[in-house]
C-alpha cells in the first residue's frame, strides 16, 4: 500500500522488492491483484528474457528500463551483479524477509553476501523499507 501512495503521489517513479527467491511469484501475482502494479521478476532465469526485450536500447539495463522489478536476493547477491544493481537502483528498495540477510557469527558465505548486498544498499540515499 506503501508503494501505490507513494506512485500516486509521484513522490518515486519506481521500486525494487527485494525477496527470497520462492516469493516473487507471490509478489508479482500480489501487486497486479491488489494494486494493478505489472512488476517484473528478476533472477536467473528471467534476466536473458528481460535482455533481449530491451537489446535494442543501447546501454539500458533492466534495473533502468523496468520501472517495476521483484528481484530474488539470491542473484543479486553475488559481487558483480550487486555492484550494477547498487549503481543503478531506484530509489525506492523494499526488502521483504530482512532478517535473512543479517550476518550473524559464524555466517555462512550465502549469508555474508546478503549481508553485503543490504548493506551497501542501506549506504546510498534511497528510501528503504525493511519487513
Amino acid at each position: 500500500m506503501i508503494i501505490k501512495e507513494l506512485l500516486e503521489r509521484k513522490e518515486i517513479e519506481s521500486f525494487a522488492l527485494i525477496c527470497p527467491p520462492h516469493l516473487c511469484d507471490q509478489w508479482q501475482t500480489e501487486m497486479k491483484d491488489k494494486f494493478g502494479i505489472e512488476a517484473v521478476i528478476i533472477r536467473s532465469n528471467t534476466q536473458g528474457k528481460l535482455d533481449r526485450e530491451i537489446q535494442t536500447i543501447k546501454d539500458v539495463s533492466v534495473y533502468d528500463y523496468y520501472k517495476y522489478q521483484i528481484i530474488s536476493i539470491d542473484y543479486i547477491k553475488s559481487d558483480q551483479r550487486r555492484q550494477v544493481f547498487i549503481q543503478q537502483c531506484p530509489k525506492m528498495i523494499i526488502v521483504d524477509e530482512a532478517h535473512t540477510a543479517t550476518k550473524p557469527a559464524g555466517a555462512s558465505r550465502s549469508q555474508q553476501q546478503r549481508y553485503n548486498l543490504i548493506y551497501e544498499i542501506s549506504k546510498r540515499k534511497s528510501k528503504i523499507l525493511f519487513y
